[in-house]
């Protein structure tokens, strides 16, 4: 059992409601019932609100917070994280504009996780970037094959990599007590998912993608993306001096969340 955190920014000019309500749909498909769905809706669309209250209402969402303003990604996870538990403990950081096409990839993922206990963030690619491993040397990247318990023959290939682009982060909860909660700097968006890798490498684990198990990025045209990706660029000097500041010890690793 995971639980899946998603933090829903629609408004009534950016027109993103059907692009969330299909997201979240598709996902229901791909998870096992005991998975549990959180959304935090910064309730900026009217639209917006009223569909997750019906998806609510028809068991695609388990736990639904509808927020006053846009409090960014990192809040709005953290904000579901700190309310609800799962046995397992794994959790799921998931925007709200991707469209995952395989069932049960978070059964792949939790399999990883037992197979490997020093891999802490497993992510999904998407089909519109070229992720690659952004590696510091060439020796850095590696695929690792995992057999699948009663199914001889059956793999399970995961590419290492030096950061995965937030789209999808499952984590492992002993990474999570190692660094807690997701960190974003000065503002709304930009860096929570870098850090986040960043910290776990400090932590000493690994981070790897499922190659084989892509998502499709719904809004990749909007004038919303093209700001999102603007403010990212503003943030930047912000994300390496505190990069720099994990990697020599003078900002701990931890952090408590809010």
């Amino acid at each position: 059992m995971a639980l899946i955190a998603i933090a829903v920014y629609d408004t009534d000019e950016n027109k993103r409601s059907s692009i969330t309500e299909k997201c979240l749909i598709q996902l229901r498909r791909t998870i096992t019932p005991s998975d549990k769905v959180g959304v935090y809706n910064n309730g900026s669309c009217v639209e917006s609100s009223g569909n997750m209250d019906r998806l609510k209402q028809d068991g695609i969402v388990d736990y639904l917070y509808h927020g006053v303003e846009n409090i960014g990604t990192a809040k709005a996870v953290n904000h579901i994280w700190k309310r609800h538990m799962t046995p397992d403990g794994i959790k799921v950081k998931m925007d709200n504009d991707c469209f995952i096409h395989c069932h049960g990839w978070l059964e792949e993922a939790k399999e990883v996780f037992k197979r490997c206990p020093d891999i802490g963030i497993i992510g999904l690619k998407r089909i519109d970037v070229s992720e690659h491993p952004e590696a510091e040397s060439l020796q850095y990247r590696s695929v690792l094959s995992f057999a699948m318990p009663n199914s001889p023959g059956y793999w399970i290939a995961v590419e290492e990599v030096h950061h995965v682009i937030g789209t999808c982060h499952v984590y492992r909860p002993e990474l999570l007590e190692n660094i807690g909660y997701l960190y974003q700097m000065n503002g709304l968006y930009g860096f929570d998912d870098f850090l986040m890798c960043r910290r776990s490498q400090l932590a000493g684990f690994r981070t790897v993608f499922l190659p084989h198990i892509r998502i499709d990025h719904l809004d990749e045209i909007t004038g919303y993306v093209q700001w999102k990706r603007a403010y990212a660029m503003d943030m930047m000097r912000e994300f390496n001096k505190t990069a720099k500041g994990y990697q020599d010890g003078s900002i701990p690793i931890y952090y408590g969340g809010e």
